[in-house]
């Protein structure tokens, strides 16, 4: 068996030699891990490949194995693993999580993971495979998750430049600025699929997530856009502080919705600069993707209000300054949750809500 090991690269990998493996394993950008080196992280992830492949009678040894380092998160650590056999090859993703933190929080996504795909029955989410714990540099334990590889899809973030378009990171064809459709039906394709996993019996939902972080990922093959969903770090209802009642189960959506049109607003310039706002140009997608997904629901009887008009007429039924009120409890959630982005939220909220407002308006009854 040919085994390879790679570094993601735009446009084509770069081989992993003995002097790039003999370097410290990164925790972070700036930080080195004390004693564990790249070639203590590849080679525990082939271990895992093959001891899974061990417990699966059927399947033979492959021809060859090519495991990638695509990217490095504050949790996660992420590669591809390619699997080529005679006849076939599968391609899996696999996250590597090294501290506490991560190995609770790569615990939790795999219980959230499976319980989603058995509630739910979308495609939107990578389907986990195998998990298990790899000893690694002799002192050190991995925590790895194999999931879905979603083939051909690409992360995507605003640029500072062209007036904040979305870059598609193509690792196959190159970076390119999506166009105006291809944008509009990323912002309404991601808001269509959280909108789908919010269950509105319990008011929980998928959260948190981040552009910046690349939750969110496209393809544009064929002439269609597909967006997929690439992690699930939790699944609960909103804190909303302010409020000690219940909240009634249409207040509560209409929070969702509030929620999901700021959230969608964010990303990090390229992905890890400074904190972004997008342009109100996605503010008509963000709010059909919600509005479609809800239609969807209430065809499957998964929406208890029944009717989605009542909503819209509810919606278009806050004047101005009641819509303005609404986002109070929502800025001092994120003023607790979401440190790095409050400042930004808060300097855009009132346009933001005047701004929701007036798409609201158009909503037809």
């Amino acid at each position: 068996m040919i085994v390879e090991y790679r570094i993601a690269s735009q446009g084509r990998d770069i081989e992993a030699d003995s002097q790039t493996l003999d370097r410290p394993f990164l925790l972070s950008p700036a930080e080195s891990h004390p004693f564990l080196t790249l070639r203590d992280y590849f080679d525990a992830l082939r271990r895992f490949v093959l001891l899974s492949l061990g417990e699966t009678a059927s399947q033979s040894d492959p021809d060859r194995l090519i495991i990638r380092s695509e990217k490095h998160g504050a949790l996660y650590h992420v590669a591809s693993v390619e699997l080529s056999f005679k006849k076939e090859s599968r391609k899996f993703a696999v996250s590597t999580a090294l501290s506490d933190r991560g190995k609770a929080c790569l615990n939790r996504e795999e219980i959230l993971l499976r319980q989603l795909e058995r509630d739910f029955h979308l495609p939107y989410l990578p389907r986990p495979c195998m998990k298990r714990e790899m000893p690694a540099g002799g002192r050190a334990s991995l925590s790895m998750l194999a999931t879905e590889w979603f083939e051909d899809y690409h992360e995507w973030h605003l640029s500072a430049h062209q007036s904040h378009q979305i870059c598609i990171w193509d690792q196959k064809r190159g970076n390119r600025f999506a166009s105006e459709k291809e944008t509009s039906g990323i912002y309404g394709e991601a808001s269509r699929i959280l909108t789908l996993y919010y269950d509105t019996g319990t008011f929980r939902q998928i959260r948190p997530w981040h552009h910046a972080a690349g939750d969110f990922v496209v393809n544009t093959g064929d002439g269609e856009l597909r967006v997929r969903l690439t992690t699930v770090r939790g699944y609960e209802p909103l804190k909303l502080v302010s409020r000690a009642e219940p909240l009634n189960p249409v207040i509560a959506l209409v929070y969702f919705f509030l929620a999901l049109s700021t959230k969608m607003r964010l990303d990090r310039i390229e992905g890890t600069g400074e904190v972004i706002w997008a342009d109100d140009f996605c503010l008509g997608p963000i709010a059909e993707g919600f509005l479609d997904a809800l239609r969807l629901m209430a065809g499957q009887g998964r929406y208890p209000p029944g009717d989605t008009k009542d909503l819209v007429r509810l919606l278009r039924a806050f004047t101005r300054e009641e819509m303005k009120s609404l986002f109070i409890p929502l800025l001092e959630l994120y003023e607790i949750e979401d440190a790095g982005d409050f400042p930004v939220i808060k300097a855009h909220l009132g346009n933001h809500a005047e701004s929701l407002w007036k798409i609201i308006r158009r909503f037809p009854e």
